[in-house]
């Protein structure tokens, strides 16, 4: 799943697309979803994931899943990068065949939603909640510049430098909303 996911065309999966997939495949596998769109993210706070998506026309989504066995032993919680696709924002990629691969930037999200179907079939006693943190990293006239200034959900800012720098500004609202449910442990994935 997470190798197909990843290898969709990003006309094909967009974020949007990712969240009715993790509907789907969370319901069939005994999951909660929630899917947060724009308006909720802004609600919530969610700089890092409104400022990589500014320059694009397709909508964020957050997406969170959640497993809960009847008597579980422990809590982990895993954040999932989902770029749809990522061209370096205002920060451009130069042109050679990873700008192709960079479809692939949303794996860590795959990978997660992958990890989540399968909790069930497995019998998984550890409660675990995951967010997949999805949008695409483009650039247009209202994208994300160098010297903006974010401020996540935990309430800390960065400025940005680099607005190829999309993973850890998406992750931190992840992370952060991860730590909120006082888990035993908090996992991110993301790719290079």
């Amino acid at each position: 799943l997470a190798r197909d996911l990843a290898n969709t065309p990003p006309s094909h999966l967009t974020a949007r697309m990712l969240a009715e997939r993790a509907v789907e495949l969370g319901r069939a596998a005994g999951l909660e979803v929630e899917v947060i769109d724009e308006h909720a993210a802004a609600e919530l706070g969610l700089g890092g994931l409104l400022g990589v998506n500014a320059g694009s026309v397709e909508p964020p989504r957050l997406v969170k899943l959640t497993y809960s066995p009847r008597t579980p032993s422990g809590h982990l919680a895993l954040v999932g990068k989902g770029v749809m696709y990522d061209s370096g924002g205002l920060s451009l990629k130069p042109t050679n065949p990873m700008s192709a691969a960079m479809k692939m930037d949303m794996s860590g999200a795959a990978a997660v939603l992958s990890v989540m179907s399968t909790l069930k079939a497995l019998g998984c006693k550890n409660h675990v909640t995951a967010y997949l943190m999805c949008t695409d990293n483009m650039p247009s006239g209202s994208a994300l510049k160098l010297g903006d200034v974010l401020t996540f959900r935990n309430g800390k800012t960065a400025e940005i430098h680099n607005t190829d720098a999309e993973g850890r500004l998406v992750l931190a609202d992840g992370l952060s909303l991860a730590v909120e449910e006082s888990p035993d442990v908090v996992v991110d994935i993301a790719t290079t």
